[in-house]
């Protein structure tokens, strides 16, 4: 609930809005990097859904879009780009609604 003062000293309050927070962060791990294109993901993870795989280019263009199945415990899932230029591209994982994010290096 927030509250908002107009400068003459009148107010009001805002309604009351429920908030969610995100319950973890995902970590994870991305090897080799720099790479060329063929790289693994390993995640830990505590039940079995599936993880959503987002690769953007430096300029912010989807390049790549994967869904793989996630087990309980450790998982490990391999990235084949071929013909993937030089250059950083940025990796956001998605675990229901839980993200993690990071950069890699193409050479």
């Amino acid at each position: 609930r927030l509250k908002q003062t107009d400068f003459n000293g009148d107010f009001n309050y805002s309604k009351v809005v429920a908030v969610k927070f995100i319950d973890q962060v995902l970590y994870f791990i991305l090897y080799p990097n720099p790479n060329d294109g063929e790289f693994d993901i390993s995640c830990d993870w505590k039940k079995s859904t599936t993880v959503e795989v987002k690769i953007f280019n430096d300029y912010g263009a989807l390049v790549s879009d994967r869904e793989f199945a996630v087990q309980p415990g450790q998982n490990r899932w391999h990235i084949s780009l071929p013909g993937l230029s030089s250059g950083l591209y940025a990796i956001r994982l998605n675990i229901l609604g839980n993200y993690g994010k990071n950069k890699f290096l193409v050479k």
